[in-house]
C-alpha cells in the first residue's frame, strides 16, 4: 500500500539522486495543484481505503485496518494525525484567538502581553512579535490587516514580521499545539 511506503521509496519514484528527487517530486505537485480541486480526491477515511465499499474493510482482519487516505502519503498513524489537525473538508481546524496566542507567546518569551503589544525595540520582544505574525498569518491563516490591527502596526509590518519570524518559529512552534 501506498500509505505504507516510506519517503525514501517514494522519492525514488522521481530520481536518482535525492536532490534531483526533490525537485521532481515538487513539480509533480506543482502540476497536480494547477489541475485544480477534483471530486475524485475529495473525502477519505477507512470506507474510501477499503475501495469504497464497507464490505471491502469489513473483510479485513482487524489488524488491518488502519486509517489511509489516497491523498496523504504516510502510515496509518501519520495519516490519523494529519486528519486530526484538519476538519472533514480538509480545512484547518479553528484557529485560537489572537489574545490566547499572544499569551502563549509572551510567556514562552518571558516577557509581559502589553510588552509584545508595544512599540519596544528590545531583541526579545522584537523576535516574539515576529514569531506571533508567523504563526498567526502562516500557521493559523489570520490576514496580515488582523495582525497588525491587534499589534497597532501596518498590515505591510505585520506580513513582513511574518517572513523573519519563520527563522525563530521552529524554536516556540510547541506553542500552538
Amino acid at each position: 500500500m501506498l500509505a505504507e511506503k516510506t519517503v525514501a521509496n517514494v522519492l525514488i519514484q522521481f530520481g536518482d539522486k535525492l536532490s534531483e528527487a526533490r525537485s521532481s517530486y515538487r513539480n509533480f505537485v506543482e502540476d497536480g495543484i494547477k489541475h485544480g480541486t477534483r471530486p475524485d480526491l475529495q473525502g477519505g477515511g477507512l470506507v474510501r481505503s477499503a475501495g469504497g465499499e464497507k464490505q471491502g474493510l469489513l473483510g479485513r482482519p482487524k489488524g488491518e485496518r488502519e486509517q489511509a487516505d489516497e491523498r496523504i502519503l504516510g502510515s496509518g498513524h501519520f495519516v490519523t494525525q494529519v486528519l486530526s489537525k484538519t476538519d472533514h473538508c480538509g480545512q484547518a481546524q479553528a484557529k485560537q484567538s489572537l489574545e490566547t496566542l499572544c499569551a502563549r507567546i509572551a510567556a514562552s518569551f518571558g516577557i509581559k502581553v502589553k510588552e509584545l503589544r508595544s512599540a519596544s525595540k528590545k531583541r526579545v520582544v522584537s523576535r516574539g512579535k515576529s514569531v506571533f505574525c508567523y504563526i498567526a498569518v502562516e500557521q493559523m491563516g489570520y490576514t496580515g490587516r488582523e495582525v497588525g490591527r491587534y499589534l497597532t502596526i501596518r498590515r505591510y509590518s505585520a506580513l513582513r514580521r511574518a517572513a523573519q519570524g519563520k527563522e525563530f518559529a521552529d524554536k516556540y512552534i510547541q506553542i500552538v499545539e
